[in-house]
């Protein structure tokens, strides 16, 4: 397996690839949990009802990207916009030492 990984994280450096963690941006769902908060519904009771994976609520907490798909359900669910479940926060600028 760690021989696998390892041609892979070569393969993937080769085509310019860059540290996952690099590329995210900086999002911040908090917006979406008060609103979630306020209407007293659970994190679960609202995946399943909009329909997303265990895995992409997840990734909603830990402000990770999600599908525009995704986005879309959770706006049209709660009839709002986009800017009313997210925020994009400023850029950090990253250390090229």
């Amino acid at each position: 397996v760690l021989q696998y990984m390892t041609r892979n994280a070569q393969f993937f450096n080769k085509m310019g690839a860059t540290n996952h963690r690099r590329e995210c941006m900086d999002i911040s769902y908090n917006k979406l949990f008060k609103i979630l908060i306020d209407k007293e519904l659970k994190k679960t009771e609202f995946a399943k009802e909009i329909g997303i994976s265990a895995n992409t609520l997840a990734k909603l907490s830990r402000n990770e990207l999600v599908s525009m798909e995704v986005l879309v359900r959770i706006c049209r669910y709660f009839e709002c916009s986009v800017d009313d479940i997210l925020d994009i926060l400023p850029e950090k600028k990253l250390d090229n030492r």
